[in-house]
């Protein structure tokens, strides 16, 4: 049994643009988009929604008490004129920290490039009490998200809402449901529990990016506080038969405590799925930074985020330069277009562990296996997932959901750049490395797993990434 679909309504036109805006004035926010003819609006959505527990079978979960009201908020960004769309939405969840769009900064220009819409939603109780106490209580005074544990009905419904036509002008052919990190895990458990089946003709594909099912409870919660969540070694932590394709986006951090849930590929009509480990990469990475609005927007509220400074040099990896293919190889898989590669799998060696060994490491210190990206395939450095925090690191204020810096570090991938004299044996010269670093990107692109705008931007960064690793 399914709720009603929620109802839309179009949030009035204000002074202050909605909170996660993405043309900020001063921002590079990942794409303009008055110059791309796109608009950007904000509606409300309210309807009613159950809270869940998982039983003994997955993808069976079973609802705790009788539906709750919810008011919650749903950002649109889509072409302005409907003729020009690809008919193509890509789903996200807001992040839990900050109503976060990720996938929108992995993959916005990409999104504006092909004409695909993008819609974020407000699924968290927390974040809709601190939009409206916190953030703006005049525009989000009507937020409210009565208790944790709804966040599964209200996205099922408004992927349905959307599909019904609640959006005047944006036209949806496919659904693509993304996430990362919380949001990852969120859209592991939206599938695996069977809701994209709840929602039937919702959701057309999901894709799951940095979120380990092995990860203990940041892996696989609780669908609802109080009720219970999976054991380590409970098979749901694997995603089979959801009923719609299914990509798993894993960077060396999250493959670490993934070993035990990894599983084949598959065609198979009711579980199509891939697996994707992209070496070089991690959590978090430099690329990240800057392309939000919502930071900017909370250090004007006096909510700045302290900074969290580590040892190391963050990593320059770019995993959101594969994502980018990657949802555009789900939306082909989706419509017909064609097959989405394999890719090989990370190597673990070492003590077997509850959450798995640890990563295989060649010489270098590079993780061995996986999708070879140009900076492990041409290497100028040791890539690693983990920063380690520095001693004047101050705690996340109250607000945020973890407030041990040390966390934070970890989270953050580094590189130790080779001294230049090794850069200098090891390619010979700058022709050299270019024709290794070039190699290694055609072939990623040939895969389908690099874009070739992104490529493009990859080949014009090389020389200089080699005249820094052999600056004297």
């Amino acid at each position: 049994m399914t709720s009603a679909i929620p109802g839309f309504r179009r949030m009035a036109d204000s002074a202050r643009p909605p909170f996660g805006t993405a043309t900020l004035p001063g921002l590079d926010a990942g794409a303009d988009l008055t110059g791309r003819d796109y608009v950007e609006e904000e509606f409300l959505a309210e309807g009613d929604a159950s809270a869940w527990a998982i039983t003994e079978r997955p993808g069976e979960p079973t609802p705790l008490g009788d539906p709750r009201r919810f008011v919650t908020r749903v950002l649109v960004r889509r072409p302005r004129d409907p003729e020009r769309a690809s008919g193509t939405v890509h789903l996200e969840p807001l992040h839990p920290m900050q109503e976060e769009a990720l996938t929108w900064s992995a993959a916005g220009a990409a999104f504006t490039r092909a004409g695909d819409a993008w819609v974020g939603v407000t699924v968290y109780a927390h974040m809709a009490g601190f939009l409206r106490d916190a953030v703006d209580p005049e525009r989000y005074a009507a937020l409210d998200i009565p208790a944790p544990g709804l966040e599964w009905d209200i996205l099922g419904g408004v992927a349905r809402a959307l599909r019904a036509g609640a959006v005047p002008g944006l036209r949806v052919s496919r659904t693509i449901l993304s996430g990362w990190s919380a949001t990852g895990t969120f859209t592991r458990l939206f599938v695996r529990e069977g809701f994209a089946r709840r929602h039937p003709g919702a959701i057309d594909g999901a894709v799951v990016v940095i979120s380990s099912g092995g990860a203990g409870d940041a892996g696989y919660p609780a669908l609802s506080p109080g009720s219970p969540a999976p054991a380590p070694d409970d098979p749901r932590r694997t995603i089979r038969d959801a009923g719609i394709p299914v990509f798993e986006v894993l960077s060396e951090c999250e493959s670490e405590t993934h070993e035990h849930q990894t599983r084949d590929d598959s065609d198979d009509p009711g579980d199509r799925y891939r697996l994707y480990q992209v070496a070089g990469t991690g959590h978090i990475e430099s690329w990240a930074r800057g392309r939000l609005a919502n930071s900017t927007q909370l250090a004007a509220l006096g909510r700045q985020l302290p900074g969290t400074p580590i040892h190391e040099r963050l990593s320059d990896g770019r995993l959101d330069l594969v994502v980018r293919a990657l949802l555009t190889r789900m939306d082909d898989w989706i419509a017909g277009r064609g097959v989405p590669p394999h890719a090989p799998r990370l190597s673990h060696d070492g003590p077997v562990r509850d959450n798995g060994r640890d990563l295989l490491r060649d010489a270098d210190g590079n993780a061995v296996g996986g999708i070879r990206t140009p900076w492990i395939a041409a290497p100028l450095g040791r890539y690693h997932p983990h920063a380690t925090v520095a001693p004047d690191a101050p705690p996340m204020p109250e607000w945020v959901p973890f407030r041990d810096p040390a966390l934070a570090a970890w989270l953050r991938a580094i590189v130790d750049p080779f001294p230049a004299e090794r850069v200098l044996a090891r390619f010979g010269s700058e022709d050299g490395y270019l024709a290794q670093f070039t190699a290694a990107t055609r072939a990623l692109e040939d895969a389908g797993l690099l874009l070739e705008p992104d490529a493009r931007e990859l080949l014009d960064s090389a020389p200089a990434r080699w005249a820094a690793a052999t600056r004297p």
